[in-house]
């Protein structure tokens, strides 16, 4: 997810009024991009906060999707591996509660 965000923020590089320390602030977390964006003009400051809200969702989406692909996979491994109910017949249920009442 952290490679996904940073990748996405680094297209800020070379904004007017982005300093190279803000630009690693930016980069560090959305929390940190939102700060550093109330310091800045109206301008520069919707486009960190458009850039750094994508690049999280983006990131979180990916995350997600990593996830559920890895709970599908333990799902199908320990449906395989564990073992099945036993079936049962209905005569054999019926015998024994004739046993259990007598």
């Amino acid at each position: 997810m952290n490679g996904i965000y940073r990748s996405e923020v680094n297209h800020l590089v070379g904004k007017n009024g982005l300093s190279e320390a803000m630009l690693e602030s930016v980069r560090s977390s959305i929390q940190s991009a939102h700060m550093t964006a109330q310091t800045l003009g109206n301008d520069i400051a919707s486009v960190v906060i458009q850039t750094s809200s994508q690049a999280f969702v983006d990131g979180m989406k990916e995350a997600l999707l990593i996830g559920s692909i890895a709970m599908l996979v333990a799902a199908i491994v320990a449906g395989s591996i564990l073992p099945g109910k036993e079936k049962v017949n209905k005569d054999t249920v019926l015998e024994n509660k004739s046993f259990v009442e007598e």
